[in-house]
């Protein structure tokens, strides 16, 4: 199994709902681990684990980040 890691940023009002998206692909079995840096006006996110998991976490999340820029 080949591993990866993604990282992303984002600001305090949105880290819920990059929490729940993160815990609800984990609940749909993917192989990852994540971790939710500490501060005070974002938070980085760090998730590594199977390559294709991450990759598909990464692509979910940067079309969020997407929707959100098209607001």
């Amino acid at each position: 199994m080949k591993e990866a890691t993604f990282k992303i940023e984002v600001g305090r009002l949105v880290c819920h709902n990059v929490r729940e998206m993160i815990e609800s692909e984990v609940f749909y079995g993917r192989k990852i681990r994540w971790r939710e840096g500490k501060g005070i006006l974002s938070r980085t996110f760090s998730i590594i684990g199977d390559a294709d998991d991450v990759k598909a976490i990464a692509e979910r999340l940067n079309y969020y980040a997407k929707t959100l820029d098209a607001v």
